[in-house]
């Protein structure tokens, strides 16, 4: 049975940390990979994004939220 995708906004806080581990992790993944086929900049590229994240969950205020609305 699969269920309807839900928006940020319809998040719980812990649904939200869990996606956004979920792309923290499949980022350093990449990284990982990108480095053994021996591409740093792609690997580089995806830390920067998966510690944007990381730093930008630990602001857990709901004005990110609510601006993530609009993109």
């Amino acid at each position: 049975m699969q269920t309807i995708p839900k928006t940020l906004i319809e998040m719980s806080s812990i649904e939200r940390a869990g996606m956004m581990t979920s792309v923290v992790d499949a980022l350093r993944a990449m990284a990982f990979d990108a480095m053994e086929m021996g591409d740093a900049r792609l690997a580089a590229n995806a830390v920067s994004i998966a510690y944007s994240i990381i730093g930008c969950a630990a602001d857990r205020s709901d004005e990110h939220v609510e601006a993530a609305r609009f993109c």
